[in-house]
C-alpha cells in the first residue's frame, strides 16, 4: 500500500510539473509550429481516450490526461494570440500522414495496445515540423518548459517500470522523454549556430 501511494504522489507530481510547464510555455511569445501543436493537440486527446477506462486508479492517467488538456489549451491559445507560423508543404504533409495514422487508431481503438503503439508514431512525427522551424531559425523555444516536460515523462516512465507495465505502457513516456530532450538539443543548436 505504501508502494502505490508513493506512485500515485509521483504521478501527480509529474502532472502538476506538466500543467507548470505549459503555464510557462504560454507566457512566452514568438511563432511556434501549427504542425507541431494541431497533431500534439489532437494525439494527446486520443492517447488520454484510449488510457480512459483501462484503470480505476485515476492517478495513473494523471499525466496523459494533463497533457492532453493542456495541448487542447495551448492550441487554442495561440490560435487566439497568433503565435503560429504557417506550415509549409513538408509540414502539410506531416499532418496528412498523422490523419492517415489517426485513422488506424479509430480502427485499432478496440486493442488498446496497437493503439498506443501508433499514438507513439504519431507523436514522434508531430515534432518534425517544430524540429525543420527550429533548425531554419523560423520558430524559437525556451528551455524550462521542455526540461519540465522531459522530467515529468522521465517521473511516469520510472513510476510506469516499477509497476511493471508491460512494454507498451512504457513506450508513452520514453517517446515523450526522447522527444523532448531533442527540442532541447535542436534549440541549443540553433542558438549556437545563430549566435555566430
Amino acid at each position: 500500500m505504501q508502494e502505490t501511494t508513493l506512485l500515485a504522489a509521483a504521478r501527480v507530481f509529474a502532472a502538476a510539473i506538466t500543467l507548470a510547464a505549459f503555464w510557462l510555455y504560454n507566457k512566452q511569445d514568438g511563432k511556434i509550429s501549427a504542425g507541431t501543436w494541431w497533431i500534439l493537440a489532437t494525439g494527446d486527446s486520443l492517447d488520454f481516450a484510449s488510457y480512459w477506462g483501462m484503470t480505476e486508479n485515476w492517478w495513473k492517467i494523471a499525466v496523459p490526461a494533463a497533457f492532453a488538456v493542456a495541448s487542447i489549451i495551448t492550441f487554442l491559445y495561440a490560435l487566439a494570440k497568433k503565435r503560429f507560423s504557417w506550415p509549409d508543404r513538408t509540414d502539410l504533409l506531416i499532418i496528412g500522414l498523422d490523419g492517415v495514422i489517426t485513422l488506424g487508431w479509430w480502427q485499432q481503438f478496440a486493442t488498446a495496445t496497437t493503439a498506443n503503439l501508433l499514438y507513439q508514431a504519431t507523436a514522434v512525427m508531430a515534432f518534425v515540423p517544430m524540429y525543420r522551424g527550429l533548425y531554419r531559425n523560423r520558430e524559437k523555444e525556451v528551455y524550462a518548459p521542455w526540461m519540465l516536460w522531459s522530467l515529468a515523462h522521465f517521473i511516469f516512465f520510472i513510476t510506469a517500470a516499477m509497476e511493471h507495465e508491460s512494454y507498451a505502457e512504457l513506450a508513452y513516456p520514453l517517446v515523450g522523454l526522447l522527444t523532448h530532450l531533442a527540442v532541447i538539443a535542436f534549440e541549443t543548436k540553433r542558438r549556437a549556430r545563430y549566435l555566430v
